[in-house]
């Protein structure tokens, strides 16, 4: 439970960050806890596979593009806490989207998030292929 009350308060502080750099007017504090709800159940994703045999082959196909160590969970959580920034500025889903993906290079993440994984040890050739599945699953 602290994991994620922090995870919430500095996603908010993000958000908010966002939102004044963009002059959004989102709910950042809504968007912040919907985000929290979205990290409990992504961090739960193995037990629940184990519980829920319909997820089980979901599970197997992530498992085997992103394999099940470090690596895979610094890329799904990186692309957890981008693929939502757009939400700030943006007036629909569609537009929020955009936003995020194209943040993702113009401020830079894509790189903070490859120099992230390598400083984790992944190699420069799976910390880029890790970018681009954040990327790919946030256009």
């Amino acid at each position: 439970l602290a994991l994620l009350d922090d995870a919430q308060e500095r996603y908010e502080t993000l958000l908010q960050a966002v939102a004044d750099f963009t002059e959004g007017e989102c709910d950042v504090e809504a968007l912040a806890i919907e985000n929290r709800g979205e990290l409990d159940i992504l961090l739960r994703l193995p037990a629940l596979a184990e519980q829920m045999p319909a997820l089980e082959d979901a599970a197997a196909s992530v498992i085997a593009h992103l394999g099940d160590g470090e690596t895979a969970w610094a890329t799904a959580l990186s692309w957890h806490f981008v693929h939502r920034l757009g939400a700030v500025a943006a007036a629909d889903d569609g537009e929020a989207l955009e936003l995020s993906r194209s943040w993702l290079d113009e401020w830079l993440l894509g790189r903070l998030i490859g120099a992230a994984l390598r400083d984790m040890g992944t190699t420069a050739g799976a910390a880029d292929e890790s970018v681009a599945v954040v990327k790919l699953l946030t256009a």
